[in-house]
C-alpha cells in the first residue's frame, strides 16, 4: 500500500503488531474457552483501528482502501455485538 512509504516506520510497526494481536484475540479466547469476553475486547479495539484508517485513507482521498476499512469496521462491529457477554 502506498501510504506505508508516508508513515514513520516505528508507526506501521505498532500498527501491524496491533493488527496480529487483535487477530489472535479474535479467534484465541473462544476457540480455547479461556477468557471469552477477549474477544469482544479485541473486537471493539480492531473496530476502533479500522475507523481510523477508514478516517486516515479518506484524507488521503483513497476510496477503495477507505471501503475495505469501513467493511471490516461493520464485521466487527457484528462480532463485538454477537459476543457482548451482557446479551442473553
Amino acid at each position: 500500500m502506498t501510504w506505508v512509504e508516508d508513515v514513520p516506520r516505528p508507526l506501521v510497526t505498532v500498527i501491524g503488531i496491533v493488527e496480529i494481536l487483535g487477530a489472535i484475540g479474535l479467534i484465541l479466547p473462544v476457540a480455547t474457552g479461556f477468557y471469552p469476553w477477549l474477544t469482544t475486547v479485541a473486537a471493539v479495539v480492531l473496530g476502533m483501528l479500522m475507523f481510523m484508517a477508514a478516517q486516515f485513507h479518506l484524507r488521503r482521498r483513497e476510496k477503495e482502501e477507505a471501503a475495505l476499512s469501513l467493511v471490516l469496521l461493520a464485521f466487527l462491529i457484528f462480532v463485538a455485538y454477537v459476543r457482548w457477554p451482557l446479551l442473553p
